[in-house]
């Protein structure tokens, strides 16, 4: 059996490292969505939010290691 955390954290708690975890495992639960899926244009609609997440992943992290000016 597949198990997915589909909490999100609440806004007003949100910590600083809390929104790149958040994108991560909306990531990892994409693609196991995806994998899981029996029928092709789910498996395509997951697959693509997931390179979505990878998308938003890497500019969160360009961002947060950018130096400031």
């Amino acid at each position: 059996m597949i198990k997915v955390d589909l909490r999100v954290p609440a806004a007003s708690t949100e910590q600083p490292g809390d929104h790149l975890d958040y994108l991560e495992r909306r990531h990892r639960q994409s693609l196991v969505l995806a994998h899981a899926s029996r029928d092709d244009a789910v498996k395509s609609i997951h697959h693509e939010m997931a390179l979505n997440f990878a998308d938003e992943i890497a500019a969160y992290r360009a961002l947060r290691i950018a130096p400031s000016d």
